[in-house]
């Protein structure tokens, strides 16, 4: 099981991180099985309006610096769209 400190590990690497939504520990809304957490605040400030259409392009909820997805598909295209 991974904890929020293991996640965050080499957060300065990343643009994001994904985890499981049942293990993150946040508050977040159990019908998504996957979530994304926004590790690079800078890289996502300079692309809140596209992260934002792509989410309601692809049935996914941004929330802060999260973003849940509702299954693997929208996870994958997720990760070949941003990384």
């Amino acid at each position: 099981m991974s904890t929020i400190s293991d996640i965050f590990q080499n957060w300065k690497n990343n643009k994001f991180v994904t985890v499981p939504a049942a293990e993150s520990g946040l508050d977040i809304d159990s019908q998504y099985p996957h979530l994304v957490v926004l590790a690079d605040v800078g890289y996502w400030n300079e692309r809140l309006d596209q992260l934002r259409d792509w989410c309601a392009q692809n049935g996914c909820e941004q929330k802060g610096m999260t973003v849940a997805l509702p299954n693997d598909q929208a996870l994958l295209l997720f990760c070949l769209r941003w990384s």
